[in-house]
């Protein structure tokens, strides 16, 4: 199955307000099929990427609710979201950690999915027939000569 958060945690996701959350194929095309009666589950952490928040506006702009996962109350994410979620980054190494965001994000989709679960398994499978059609993952690992 295919996961319902985003594939990297400064990537945005569209999803259906009434239907289980999937990654579109590009972040572009999936707003491009949104609509006001969809959300855009917004993920930035500092630095703060810049395709993220131009596509937080796009989806403001659509009349879409955004949801906002980031690390600081002054994070630009925080003028465009209806709801702002705040994770913490800090890391006893010298990289943020992006674990809470990911876990955040992953509750939240199986939160959603959860409130129709047939549509959410129906639409999982049609993403997983459509990944496979274009032969998206690799189901062999490749051995060393």
């Amino acid at each position: 199955m295919t996961s319902g958060g985003c594939a990297d945690t400064k990537e945005c996701v569209a999803f259906p307000k009434r239907q289980s959350p999937l990654s579109a194929s590009t972040k572009v095309a999936g707003l491009m099929r949104a609509g006001a009666e969809d959300v855009l589950l917004a993920i930035s952490i500092n630095p703060y990427a810049r395709h993220s928040l131009e596509l937080a506006q796009l989806a403001r702009e659509k009349g879409m609710g955004v949801v906002a996962i980031t690390d600081s109350e002054v994070s630009p994410l925080n003028g465009v979201a209806d709801e702002v979620i705040l994770c913490a980054t800090e890391s006893p190494t010298f990289f943020h950690t992006l674990a809470p965001a990911l876990a955040v994000s992953e509750v939240l989709c199986g939160l959603l999915a959860n409130r129709d679960r047939a549509a959410a398994l129906e639409a999982l499978q049609k993403a997983d027939r459509h990944l496979l059609a274009l032969n998206t993952y690799s189901s062999a690992i490749p051995r060393r000569q």
